[in-house]
């Protein structure tokens, strides 16, 4: 039975390998929706690799009457089909957890490749003198990068290498933040415990609220608490930092709603 197991386990592994062909991002991919559509489809296809694997393993199941590893895969095989998500491989079950492992490797390879497809895209686009879309490119550049950065959080830690961790947010202080639609002027007050958003022009009246930062490998999560937005910091070489804000329900999929750069007061 102890073979069996094993078998499945690698069945599970091996089903859950996300390839991606190098041209799906190569130097002739000119805009941003086609190679983002490659992207889309690179990943909902890992997913549907994920869900076969499962029906896989539980026929194989079936065949060496391993009953008990059945009713495992068996059960989340019903989550994924409601969910269509894959567990933390930390917190799941083997064969589960090994299955998991693996998609979120080749997820975090994917998105690699998907960074490296942008860095080429953002060059051709400036070359191009289509600066408002490299612009665009750039801020997909970024949440990839904060994608990344999710995904790899979720793989198990190696013990040899402990993850560093920070008791507050790199952005403590005062920021002015310029936004490029409509104008939109933010000032942001940043503390240990939060953000208060002392003003604000360009919006629906003056706009107050806590925000929580979040200090991430790629820069910092600004999340509006009880609130339908969030944005995603990240440090620029001159010092300040570009900011990407998103409606809740398009993170992290959708584009960002506005852009915008903020310096310290």
């Amino acid at each position: 039975m102890k073979n069996a197991s094993h078998r499945i386990t690698l069945t599970l592994a091996l089903a859950a390998l996300v390839i991606v062909p190098a041209s799906s991002f190569s130097a002739q991919t000119n805009t941003l929706e086609s190679i983002q559509q490659a992207f889309e489809q690179a990943s909902q296809d890992a997913l549907t690799r994920y869900g076969q694997s499962l029906d896989s393993a539980m026929q194989s199941l079936k065949k060496s009457g391993d009953l008990d590893t059945y009713l495992v895969v068996e059960a989340e095989k019903k989550r994924f089909d409601v969910e269509k998500t894959v567990p933390t491989p930390t917190t799941a079950v083997k064969p589960i957890s090994d299955a998991a492992a693996t998609y979120y490797r080749g997820m975090a390879q994917l998105l690699r490749q998907y960074g490296t497809g942008l860095d080429g895209l953002i060059k051709r686009l400036m070359v191009q003198d289509k600066i408002d879309d490299a612009k665009a490119a750039k801020a997909e550049k970024d949440k990839a990068e904060f994608m990344l950065a999710d995904t790899e959080s979720k793989l198990p830690k190696q013990e040899e290498k402990p993850q560093p961790t920070e008791s507050k947010p790199p952005i403590v202080g005062t920021w002015d933040v310029a936004y490029e639609i409509q104008n939109v002027r933010r000032t942001y007050e940043f503390s240990e415990g939060g953000v208060v958003v002392a003003s604000g022009t360009g919006l629906e009246g003056n706009s107050k609220g806590t925000w929580k930062a979040t200090a991430m490998p790629k820069g910092v999560l600004v999340d509006a608490e009880g609130g339908g937005a969030l944005e995603l910091w990240k440090p620029q070489k001159d010092g300040t930092w570009s900011v990407a804000h998103y409606e809740r329900r398009d993170y992290p999929r959708g584009k960002a709603a506005n852009v915008g750069v903020a310096r310290r007061q």
